[in-house]
């Protein structure tokens, strides 16, 4: 017996608050009065199986779009174990605000995109039962980053324009990766610096005439947690110590129903040549009482360097 009959659901849906129909092209749609395997198979956009385990699909989808997901139990889920499913491109905003309240940039092959992850994306299984994928802190999942929970059925790789069937065409959008300059006149300094995303962003100095290079940058990190970690070294993944200094801390969120979240803000120097070494993204381990590893990206590596390199 199907969970919900898709009919239904669709003609339920145009009446949500906040869900829009954002697929890449919308010229072709699931009939809205029956799902057939025709209207599936014209259905565009990328097929994806689950191939997690069985036990965990909770984590990545939910039977109901709001909170009402509560009153199904993971019997409710069976549908999905082993079948084939598409994103129709339908987005429900998440409930819980807290939930990666920021925008969020992630690189897929050489395309940089930003997306706001606090989403629900709407799935069609095979045998025509809707569902709705959790899509908060599951994107590098769909991505492949993170292996063992999700893959296309033809095992190609996941594309940008795949990616925006998920979080949807106006959301996933090309992310243009910068860097500024702030010049200090007083001081006689210029900052560098490149956009802050996913809590991260690459500092340096220089002169205020922009005539000296700088020989190391600063990675400016701050860093969820759920009790204090007092941070206080870095080792990057050549193996070598690296200076980490204390920033910021702070606490938020401590309505939520997993307690207060604490932050810590560091600040770790490595040298313009390791990076130049490392152009394709590295790795540094802060150390504390407790250990987090840092990723620095690509795309912030190419807009900081591009910035220093137009210095004369």
């Amino acid at each position: 017996m199907k969970l919900i009959s898709l009919s239904l659901l669709l003609t339920g849906i145009v009446t949500l608050t906040g869900c829009q129909a954002t697929a890449p092209n919308a010229s072709t749609k699931l009939d809205s009065n029956r799902c057939t395997p025709e209207s599936y198979s014209n259905l565009e956009g990328p097929e994806f199986l689950y191939v997690g385990e069985p036990r965990y699909v909770t984590n990545y989808f939910d039977v109901a779009y709001d909170s009402s997901n509560y009153r199904y139990g993971k019997e409710h889920y069976s549908p999905l174990i082993g079948s084939k499913f598409k994103f129709t491109g339908t987005l429900s905003p998440k409930e819980s605000a807290y939930q990666n309240p920021y925008v969020k940039v992630i690189e897929i092959d050489d395309d940089v995109t930003e997306f706001e992850s606090n989403i629900k994306s709407m799935v069609i299984t095979e045998s025509c039962n809707a569902f709705w994928f959790s899509g908060h802190v599951n994107y590098n999942y769909i991505t492949g980053k993170r292996s063992g929970v999700f893959k296309k059925s033809d095992n190609s790789k996941v594309t940008f324009k795949d990616f925006q069937f998920v979080y949807g065409s106006k959301n996933a959008t090309p992310y243009d990766a910068a860097a500024e300059i702030e010049v200090d006149k007083f001081a006689k300094t210029a900052t560098i610096k490149t956009k802050y995303t996913n809590s991260l962003m690459l500092r340096a100095w220089s002169n205020s005439e922009l005539s000296k290079k700088p020989n190391e940058i600063q990675i400016y990190k701050e860093i969820s947690l759920a009790d204090w970690a007092h941070f206080d070294r870095a080792i990057s993944d050549d193996g070598q110590a690296r200076k980490l200094v204390k920033i910021d801390t702070d606490v938020r969120n401590c309505g939520s129903s997993l307690g207060c979240m604490v932050y810590e803000t560091v600040g770790i120097t490595v040298p313009l040549s390791y990076v130049r070494k490392n152009k394709d993204g590295f790795e540094i381990q802060a150390y504390g009482k407790q250990k987090a590893v840092i990723e620095v990206p690509k795309y912030q590596i190419s807009a900081m360097l591009k910035a220093i390199d137009n210095i004369n």
